[in-house]
């Protein structure tokens, strides 16, 4: 008989869209990033 187990992939998603998501909220708070700014200059 074949014993092999299929491991979900769904554990490692989520740390990698939590890793991800807290890098970004980092980068937010911590670059002095205004979308108010970057909005009025774009125009």
């Amino acid at each position: 008989m074949d014993d092999h187990v299929q491991k979900s992939c769904w554990g490692f998603m989520t740390w990698t869209v939590l890793t991800l998501g807290g890098a970004m909220l980092l980068i937010y708070l911590f670059g002095r990033f205004d979308p108010a700014v970057t909005a009025s200059a774009a125009q």
